[in-house]
């Protein structure tokens, strides 16, 4: 059997991504999360809020002999849409522990529990464009898709002079412009602390938005054929 633990799997791309593991019946799929949506008996829910320090902290991988073992870190927040100067202190906190402090534990994490494993191993932490952008209002999401992406190629490059023979695999992959809570987040946002609210409204209105179902089923592909990943640091194309 083949695992494939993903943060935040009960809503958005998360769900989307799990859906489309599930229909892959070699695959057991981990949801890590607050809360479970998707009822299947190939799912094991693990009950973790990424936003709780020792909540995080406690948690450990379960031990399994899988002959591919895959961990997606996915949950994100947008965090509060607010300019430097407006924002709540404890936001910014919040917003940090679950897009970049628990991505890097849980990496810390799974490599340190599956490291002897002499099989298909990978890694893939959920990035974004907003990484190398600039949008007013996003400075903590911005911010921190950035550090996704730097913490992605400096751990492959570790795992290219550590462990070149049984390596973990580390990508971040920005699935483009979704249709989730946090699309719907950004339409209801007030112009004056988020200035190119039209884009997005936009965006939505020409259906150029890609469904979670679409974006589950390339990331099955992807992960099937990491061949065909364009380096550590790519965006897919449906």
């Amino acid at each position: 059997m083949k695992a494939v633990f993903i943060t935040g799997a009960s809503k958005g791309i998360g769900k989307g991504i799990a859906d489309a593991f599930l229909k892959q019946t070699d695959y057991t799929v981990f949801n890590i999360s607050r809360s479970n949506t998707v009822v299947n008996p190939r799912l094991q829910f693990l009950q973790v809020d990424l936003s709780d320090k020792n909540a995080l902290l406690n948690f450990n991988f379960p031990d399994h002999d899988y002959e591919k073992i895959v961990l997606i870190n996915n949950a994100g927040t947008l965090g509060e849409l607010k300019h430097a100067g407006a924002m709540s202190d404890t936001s910014i906190f919040s917003a940090y522990m679950v897009n970049v402090v628990a991505p890097h534990v849980l990496i810390n994490k799974f490599i340190k529990h599956f490291n002897d494993l002499i099989k298909e191993k990978i890694i893939i932490n959920i990035s974004s464009g907003a990484a190398s952008s600039v949008y007013d209002g996003w400075s903590v999401y911005c911010a921190s898709k950035s550090a996704i992406d730097q913490m992605s190629r400096v751990i492959d490059h570790e795992q290219d002079l550590i462990n070149a023979s049984s390596k973990f695999k580390v990508y971040a992959i920005a699935p483009g412009v979704v249709e989730t809570a946090m699309q719907q987040q950004l339409r209801k946002a007030d112009e004056a602390d988020f200035s190119r609210k039209a884009k997005f409204i936009e965006l939505k209105d020409n259906q150029a938005l890609y469904t979670p179902a679409e974006v589950g089923q390339r990331f099955v592909e992807l992960i099937e054929n990491t061949e065909s990943i364009d380096g550590v640091i790519s965006r897919i194309s449906i």
